[in-house]
């Protein structure tokens, strides 16, 4: 199921036309939610394709200009990997997330996240 979740954020991010109005930064943490493998608390299932914004989404901060500011996950016991998607919110500033990484992921290097105050 995994696959098929990159699947669908891939297709809605080089076909936006045939998606809902979801902005950018809505389809970078769509990107994480579907690299995250375990959510035993369900605290993704707010996450949807069909929002114009990620800015209601549980542990979600945005910017008056609904730009994501902050990602607010601690103790939630996921696993899974951080996809290089996240190097796209450049309004990022501060990431709080508790994961237990099951797969690296290289291609994620830290020098294409935007500078944060907190991690």
């Amino acid at each position: 199921m995994n696959s098929i979740a990159l699947v669908l954020v891939w297709f809605f991010t080089f076909f936006p036309c045939l998606s809902s109005s979801l902005n950018s930064d809505g389809f970078s943490l769509l990107a994480l939610k579907a690299a995250i493998t375990t959510d035993p608390t369900l605290a993704l299932t707010s996450w949807s394709v069909s929002d114009s914004n990620p800015c209601h989404w549980i542990g979600i901060a945005c910017d008056h200009d609904h730009r994501v500011t902050a990602i607010s996950l601690p103790n939630k016991g996921f696993t899974g990997y951080l996809p290089s998607e996240l190097g796209a919110l450049l309004s990022l500033r501060h990431l709080s997330l508790s994961l237990t990484t099951t797969s690296p992921n290289p291609s994620t290097p830290t020098s294409s996240m935007p500078p944060l105050f907190s991690l």
